[in-house]
């Protein structure tokens, strides 16, 4: 248990938000890589076939030197593929019953909820004056707000203080520690079934064959500024791939190209369903970032974040100058450019002696920053840059429902300078 299970099912969140991960859209996917492993295999059947006719000698035995290391390349190739679809495959297969753990952990806590709210009535009745607790001989007790304001927990003790409400406040506290552990013990196993179907994709993306010889002039990959890929089509012997997912044909043109960097970005783009290792994933055109911890957040560069910007609901005004949809501006600041600063606060920092961190995905980090700009009130009166709004739901790891944004207001330009849970 890392402490964020009851302030995620406290939150409402249904099944997908509290185990992500598409079982059957995982299958299709796995399907997919199979039908692909498929379809390298026959290609590299029929270049094992081909007859260079009308050549003799030293350039006809070349020619057969190179078509047959092409044939042993797509087979490794289809290897790849038919690794990947399995890993998948077995990823889907635990992922179920994980799945299936978060759904008793959300019927648990609902009926604990329930409990929580028969406790409520049963020890504070409405007065003139507004609430005033009632034990259960009639006799009134200390002063008890409503369940909103003192929270679950605090409500189902405060009933344990009357003897006639004990058990009943035992069997909600005993679904709510049931609750929490279904959850932990839904998230571990996704956790570790994510990891070792990660593992086995990037081993497999590292067997894909490395050097590129006889297609070099044939199979290229373009420039960043290019669209993508040059189809495979093209080639004439890889034919029928239209409708198979973009991003996992692209570990297959990555895998041939020896480009093992971007084969491992690919890999990450064909499993985007909440794997173990990837903590955020975010996909930017054709490519996807992992952010799983601060070092990943601070190794992005500028070219990066324009990648990013779109993802994460930010818009580019001029180099290095991003806006939010709420209108807020993120640029550099004190030497450190603030988009990344924000996105530090998604994970947490045992070097500083204070550091809150989100528990919302990144792509809507930002929305949330501009929610809390729309509903903010007055600044903090000791500090007229600083705001403090509560979203009334949990924002933070922590169960932390408010966000604290210091804006610097230069004309009609709202400068973030920091933002985190508070």
């Amino acid at each position: 248990m890392d402490g964020t299970e009851e302030p995620a099912l406290a939150s409402g969140a249904s099944v997908d938000e509290l185990v992500a991960g598409s079982v059957t859209g995982i299958l299709g996917l796995a399907e997919a890589m199979a039908s692909l492993g498929d379809g390298l295999d026959d290609s590299a059947t029929a270049l094992s076939r081909v007859e260079v006719t009308g050549w003799y000698g030293v350039a006809s035995a070349a020619a057969h030197d190179r078509l047959g290391q092409e044939s042993s390349r797509w087979v490794a190739a289809s290897g790849a593929f038919t690794t990947a679809g399995e890993a998948l495959r077995r990823y889907a297969a635990a992922l179920a019953p994980a799945r299936a753990l978060a759904g008793e952990a959300v019927a648990a806590y609902r009926r604990y909820l329930a409990l929580v709210d028969l406790l409520v009535a049963a020890v504070a009745v409405p007065s003139t004056g507004g609430t005033t607790p009632v034990s259960g001989s009639g006799k009134v007790a200390a002063s008890v707000p409503d369940r909103a304001q003192v929270g679950h927990r605090t409500a189902v003790l405060l009933a344990a203080a009357h003897g006639e409400d004990a058990q009943l406040a035992y069997d909600a506290d005993s679904l709510r520690r049931r609750a929490i552990s279904l959850l932990a013990d839904a998230r571990a196993q996704a956790l570790a079934a994510g990891d070792a179907a990660a593992d086995q994709i990037q081993a497999a993306i590292a067997d894909a064959p490395r050097a590129r010889t006889f297609w070099q002039g044939t199979i290229r990959r373009p420039g960043a500024e290019d669209a993508g890929h040059t189809s495979l089509d093209v080639v004439g012997f890889v034919p029928g791939w239209v409708g198979m997912a973009a991003t996992a044909v692209n570990v297959g043109w990555y895998a041939l190209e020896g480009d093992r960097e971007d084969a491992g970005y690919a890999a990450m783009g064909f499993a985007p369903f909440g794997m173990g290792k990837v903590g955020h994933e975010i996909a930017a055109g054709s490519r996807v970032f992992r952010l799983t911890d601060k070092a990943d957040v601070l190794a992005l560069t500028g070219r990066d974040l324009s990648q990013l910007a779109p993802s994460l609901g930010l818009t580019e005004v001029s180099p290095g100058v991003f806006t939010t949809r709420g209108g807020l501006t993120l640029e550099l600041i004190g030497g450190q450019h603030r988009v990344p600063h924000v996105l530090l606060h998604l994970f947490p920092d045992a070097t500083k002696r204070t550091h809150s961190v989100f528990n919302v995905p990144a792509e809507e980090l930002f929305s949330t920053l501009d929610e809390a700009w729309a509903r903010r009130g007055a600044p903090e009166a000791n500090d007229p840059l600083a705001y403090v709004i509560d979203l009334h739901r949990a924002v933070g790891v922590s169960g932390e429902t408010k966000v604290r944004i210091v804006v610097r207001t230069i004309g009609s330009v709202n400068r973030v300078v920091t933002a985190f849970p508070c």
